[in-house]
């Protein structure tokens, strides 16, 4: 099992969110999950690249998700909300 996470540069709207529905999203554009190996985690940056994304952070790492998430280097809140590009 590979833990990942993934921070894309801008938020992303729901059109867009659906395409990302076997990982967790937080605010600012973040994706966590628990992928079954490499081969996932890269179907889930395949996609990220297909869409145009830009990915400005990425952890992958084989612990168990009781380890905690690297903070964001932004950490607040964006009061506009997701949108599509």
């Amino acid at each position: 099992m590979k833990q990942v996470l993934v921070r894309l540069k801008g938020p992303i709207g729901p059109n867009m969110a659906a395409m990302f529905d076997d990982v967790d999203m937080h605010v600012e554009t973040v994706l966590t999950g628990e992928l079954m190996d490499d081969a996932a985690v890269h179907g889930l940056l395949t996609r990220v690249r297909d869409l145009g994304l830009r990915v400005v952070d990425l952890h992958v790492s084989d612990t168990p998700h009781s380890q905690p998430l690297p903070p964001s280097p932004h950490d607040r809140l964006d009061a506009t909300g997701p949108s599509d590009p």
